[in-house]
């Protein structure tokens, strides 16, 4: 069973830059600091949903922009002037593995994630190939069970920042007023949110 959960958190995966030589600054959409989350419990998530992302890479939607700034720097080890610029390009995906993970976007740029599970839906992942830019911890904390999974990560900056994985390159507008609804017990502002496309992917 331990491997069931360990796929269950190995998506969202973040890693915080030291971007201060950046024309673009991540203080103007920070959500705030980490969070003490409670563990997920088991009867709200759907196992075969999350172990669905080891096969099909995942989709990332939607995302806090701190995610998805976080997330591209990652991919292209390159600084950014306007998020804007990425919503049309990122392409980001997920494909999930025992204790590893592979992200992919930018057509081509891949990651490998080592990752280590630190209980029931909860896993600390690292840069293969950069561990000493530090661990990120992701805490997945809802799901539909059809769809998406909506999970909050602690940066190594000690941010917060949150994304969703799905099994479809859109979220509908229904399910995504439900994802603010839960993100906003958490504080977050939906202000801070962006979606990007897929069309050009």
């Amino acid at each position: 069973m331990e491997t069931k959960y360990f796929f269950i958190v190995l998506f969202a995966i973040t890693r915080n830059e030291k971007v201060t030589s950046s024309p673009l600054s991540p203080i103007s959409f920070n959500d705030g600091p980490c969070l003490k989350l409670p563990p997920i419990r088991l009867e709200d998530l759907d196992f075969e949903l999350a172990l669905q992302f080891a096969v099909d890479p995942g989709y990332v939607p939607l995302a806090s922009k701190l995610n998805y700034f976080s997330t591209a720097q990652m991919l292209r080890k390159d600084v950014f002037n306007n998020l804007q610029d990425l919503q049309d390009v990122l392409c980001l995906k997920l494909a999930t593995g025992l204790f590893q993970s592979i992200l992919t976007g930018f057509d081509g740029a891949k990651v490998e994630l080592a990752c280590d599970l630190m209980g029931i839906g909860s896993v600390s992942c690292y840069d293969k190939t950069d561990p000493a830019s530090g661990n990120t911890t992701i805490h997945v904390v809802w799901s539909d069970n059809k769809r998406y999974m909506l999970s909050i990560s602690c940066l190594p900056s000690g941010h917060a920042a949150w994304n969703v994985l799905s099994s479809a390159d859109t979220v509908d507008a229904e399910s995504k007023e439900r994802i603010f609804a839960e993100l906003a017990k958490y504080g977050f502002d939906r202000r801070n949110a962006m979606s990007v496309s897929y069309e050009n992917c």
